[in-house]
């Protein structure tokens, strides 16, 4: 679950935007892996879309595909590694940088799929994220995906909300909790504990904080770390009554 390419590349940090290295800056330049197909191909073999179900025939890149092809072919679409909700998100991702076993993460995927709400970082945090590839966007622009925007994409970000919901907080905890409780993992009070020491932690790294709640904090921090359980993964029971060979190959 943890182990993908886009979860090595992206890692697990609560953001809806991963944070900014060489890595995720080369991953996101669309135009320089398409001069790699050009000069394979040809630019004249090219035919460049943007990802945005408006601008997809049909709302999906199945119907998309089939419509750039000679010929009436239908090719029936099928929706799959589609955005998942911000429960699901939030969750998961704090529980894979916690070190939760896969085991118990899928006890509790029901409960976070059951949530459809969307996740969005706030309004600065998506247009910087965007001005980032400002160079590679212009040029993908100019040579394969012109938009009026001249930047390839919508520069136009008033969709997004002032403040983003892409944090997880103590509220979203609390309530979760019936849930996660009742999910039937191994000790969810630690888990709980765990999770509410992680929030604290990202608190106490605010700018705002003064010297006396600071302290109160760390004291809640070492409180919660005592109860705090993390499920692990353990080895199979018939390896830890294998017994070892003293002799021979």
């Amino acid at each position: 679950m943890n182990v993908s390419s886009s979860s090595k590349l992206l890692g697990h940090s609560e953001n809806a935007l991963p944070a900014l290295d060489y890595n995720i800056k080369d991953y996101y330049n669309y135009f320089a892996k398409l001069k790699v197909w050009q000069e394979v191909f040809g630019k004249e073999f090219l035919h460049v879309r943007s990802f945005t179900r408006t601008a997809l025939v049909g709302g999906d890149i199945v119907s998309d595909f089939s419509a750039l092809l000679d010929g009436n072919i239908e090719i029936p679409s099928c929706r799959v590694n589609e955005g998942v909700g911000r429960k699901q998100f939030l969750l998961t991702h704090k529980l894979l940088e916690l070190g939760v076993a896969e085991s118990e993460i899928l006890k509790l995927k029901p409960m976070m799929a059951a949530d459809d709400s969307a996740l969005a970082p706030s309004r600065r945090s998506a247009e910087n994220f965007f001005l980032q590839f400002e160079d590679s966007n212009r040029l993908l622009n100019d040579n394969f995906l012109p938009h009026a925007s001249g930047l390839a994409f919508s520069d136009d970000f008033s969709a997004y909300p002032e403040q983003g919901n892409d944090r997880l907080c103590a509220k979203d905890l609390a309530a979760w909790l019936p849930e996660m409780f009742a999910a039937g993992i191994k000790e969810p009070a630690g888990l709980r504990d765990a999770l509410l020491v992680g929030r604290i932690q990202s608190l106490m790294t605010e700018k705002f904080m003064d010297a006396a709640l600071m302290e109160e904090l760390e004291g809640l921090v070492m409180c919660l770390e005592a109860t705090a359980h993390i499920a692990q993964v353990q080895e199979p029971w018939y390896r830890m009554i294998k017994k070892k060979k003293r002799s021979g190959r």
